[in-house]
């Protein structure tokens, strides 16, 4: 779908030789910095709209009077709404310092950015000194400067970064989205000192002095230059007001975002074979951020009508009808709704694509495992789009409450107290709104079934002592190529928690850090079933089947995993995966059926946080305890078979967690190995009734399965083995 709509707007894109869009493409084609002159910025203004006369009268007489007409019209002019503004400044700090903790931070930061020292996710704190060196890699090197064209022949090709031992990208690119000049804005507004504003004025110079557009390596990734668009728009409102900011530096500002938009829409005009999750959406959303806040100018009249167009099938083609994101990362999926939220938040939750909006965040609301923490389901993606909450860190709660608001329903009202982001973002009276909105009850489905992205999630409700389970499984259409972020080795990944507290959890990816190999990618990593000295088949038609659930009548759902295939030396071994879940009883029952000839050794392990106390039993089954006992886990297999629980440690494996994408922190790993006549069944019990259940026999639990029919369903669904093997 976007790709017709993006064939269909390319009347849109510009040919006229004084636009703007088209002096960037004509310097980007010579390998040129990408500039424009005051004449042309001025040049590109409205016709004939009465409020810009003054400025237009100004341009023409000279660049100083010009500039300062420009900031003054800035300052004054009606549109575009944004939710804070100098005249709501007073009564918004009002709100905001009730947060007093947060303010402490926020002011503490702007003190330590103040002082060259900024912090990243990929590297964290970093003192640059009195030189600004935008070009860091975060570990004592720097990056070469030329035009991105050649930037990226050298590190694509050449890998011309590894051979000099260069750190990762993505840490230089995460400081160069200046999210850390947000923090210097929010603290100007909470204090008035202008000291904060001179940092900021004086930082942004620099960095338009050492990045000109196109050139070096802060322009070669179009998401990053996405996000910082919009974060340039959203601070340079911030400190709109603020003294120090002068009719010179609004008229560079404005240039720079101008030059910004130019290469977005230059890179959605050539984007119709982009694979990479989230960036159409980031450079659509970004392109509406700069052409909603630069109304005046020509050019942006027209991206607003290209981003427009782009932003809902952008939506599509990240979201599901489920509204969960088709690459299958909880991370990913919430940067996304980072940026679905930005046009809503520009617009008063009236721009396009509300609906697919509302299904994104009702899924974030779902998957969560409390109030505002969830698994690292997925590929890690550590990186923001609207600074506004604690400094440095994601703010779910206020992005929920914010959407809540925007977009008024109350299914998305949360009990936890909402974030920062709320009160920046939603203007004045979104607080009060709020607080008036009617909660939300529990989770209407204890089962659901996201196809878009292969989970399937379990519910109680949101108590203290309730299950949340989530299963990664066999997606239902197979990855189209190796690289689809749905090809994963986690299939039948199982991950639980009660009332919140993690039992089992997803050991999360790493974004940069390779020091520990494969171990993050790889089936040991994860809560699932692995055969010893066997590769693991990827998905795909001819060595999978896909997952699913069944509801039964007694209120129970079964939900299946699917089946995948196990290359070994002597021939195919196939795995399949259901639970059968009974919230009633509060237990679930995990069944492992294990299909081949002869015999395999098979490994099953789940991971746990470090933090519980977990106690292994007599019969190898495990209780998990923290301050309270909250699960039980009871293993049945066919045969002899050996269990243990082990901590991961710094010279070895087994078992490491990685909630950022980069730091990582041990974990616990219960651990069952067995030599098992094929084909054979291997069932989990577990419950959260941790005094009052009574563990069933593995005759009850084997009869239980065969009532509903589940032996039987197995035979008939499989096809003959010899054409699933593949030679």
């Amino acid at each position: 779908m976007f790709a017709d709509i993006l064939e269909r707007c390319r009347d849109l894109f510009s040919t006229d030789r004084k636009d703007l869009e088209f002096v960037f493409r004509r310097h980007a084609h010579h390998d040129e910095a990408s500039q424009i002159s005051d004449r042309e910025l001025y040049a590109n203004l409205v016709k004939g709209d009465l409020t810009l006369v003054a400025l237009q009268k100004a341009a023409r007489q000279d660049e100083e009077a010009a500039g300062d007409a420009l900031l003054r019209h800035l300052r004054t002019r009606l549109l575009p709404r944004m939710p804070y503004s100098e005249p709501l400044r007073e009564e918004m700090v009002e709100q905001l310092v009730e947060e007093r903790e947060l303010a402490n931070r926020t002011v503490g930061w702007a003190e330590q950015i103040c002082n060259r020292t900024f912090y990243s996710p990929y590297g964290g704190t970093i003192n640059m000194g009195p030189y600004l060196d935008w070009y860091t890699d975060l570990a004592g090197k720097s990056w070469f400067f030329e035009h991105v064209r050649g930037m990226r022949e050298r590190i694509q090709t050449e890998k011309l970064h590894e051979k000099l031992g260069m750190g990762p990208v993505r840490a230089t690119w995460d400081l160069n989205v200046l999210h850390h000049l947000a923090e210097l804005g929010k603290a100007w507004w909470l204090t008035g000192e202008d000291r904060y504003a001179s940092q900021y004025v004086l930082q942004c110079l620099d960095w338009m002095e050492k990045n000109p557009p196109n050139m070096g390596v802060n322009w070669l990734d179009e998401m990053s230059v996405a996000r910082r668009a919009i974060a340039w728009v959203f601070t340079l409102h911030l400190f709109l007001a603020a003294p120090p900011v002068s009719g010179d530096f609004a008229t560079r500002s404005v240039k720079m975002l101008l030059m910004h938009g130019a290469y977005l829409a230059d890179f959605l005009r050539k984007s119709q074979d982009e694979k990479r999750p989230g960036y159409r959406l980031a450079a659509a959303v970004a392109l509406w951020t700069v052409a909603a806040y630069l109304p005046e100018f020509r050019t942006c009249g027209r991206w607003m009508e290209i981003a427009e167009a782009l932003y809902p099938a952008a939506l599509e083609e990240e979201f599901g009808d489920d509204g969960a994101h088709r690459s299958g990362s909880l991370d990913m999926h919430r940067l996304c709704c980072e940026l679905a939220l930005t046009p809503q938040i520009l617009s008063g939750g009236n721009s396009p694509g509300r609906h697919l909006v509302l299904a994104a965040f009702q899924f974030l609301v779902n998957v969560q495992e409390s109030e505002s923490t969830y698994q690292p389901v997925g590929a890690a993606c550590p990186e923001r789009v609207l600074p506004f909450g604690p400094p440095f860190q994601v703010d779910v709660p206020g992005l929920v409450a914010l959407a809540a608001v925007l977009l008024g329903r109350d299914d998305l009202r949360r009990p936890l107290r909402p974030g920062w982001t709320l009160k920046w973002l939603g203007g004045p009276d979104a607080a009060e709104a709020y607080r008036r909105m009617g909660r939300s009850g529990a989770h209407d489905e204890e089962v659901r079934a996201y196809g878009a992205a292969a989970l399937v999630l379990m519910r109680q409700g949101w108590g203290d002592k309730d299950f949340w389970g989530l299963v990664r499984h066999v997606p239902r259409d197979p990855p189209p190529s190796p690289d689809d972020p749905l090809f994963h080795d986690d299939a039948m990944h199982f991950s639980a928690a009660i009332g919140g507290v993690r039992i089992f959890t997803d050991t999360g990816s790493l974004a940069l850090d390779t020091r520990r190999g494969r171990y993050f990618d790889s089936p040991l990593a994860h809560n699932v079933l692995v055969v010893r000295d066997a590769e693991a088949m990827l998905p795909g038609p001819e060595t999978s089947e896909p997952g699913g659930i069944i509801r039964l009548d007694d209120g129970r759902t079964l939900v299946r995993g699917g089946r995948r295939a196990w290359k070994t030396a002597v021939g195919m071994v196939w795995h399949q995966r259901e639970i059968l879940y009974a919230p009633e009883q509060q237990s679930l029952t995990l069944l492992d059926f294990v299909d081949g000839e002869g015999q395999a050794d098979v490994e099953i392990s789940f991971q746990s946080p470090a933090d519980l106390e977990i106690v292994q039993r007599g019969d190898l089954g495990c209780i998990f305890w923290k301050r309270i006992g909250l699960f039980r886990l009871h293993p049945f297999f066919p045969d002899t078979f050996r269990g243990s629980v082990e901590r991961g440690r710094e010279n070895g494996p087994p078992a490491w967690l990685c909630r950022d994408g980069v730091s990582v922190q041990p974990l616990q790993r219960i651990r069952y190995t067995a030599r098992v006549k094929l084909p054979s069944q291997i069932y989990f019990w577990m419950t959260w009734n941790v005094s009052g259940a009574n563990t069933p026999s593995a005759d009850e639990i084997r009869h239980t399965f065969n009532n509903i029919g589940v032996q039987g369903n197995r035979r008939r669904q499989e096809p003959a083995r010899g054409r699933r093997q593949r030679g």
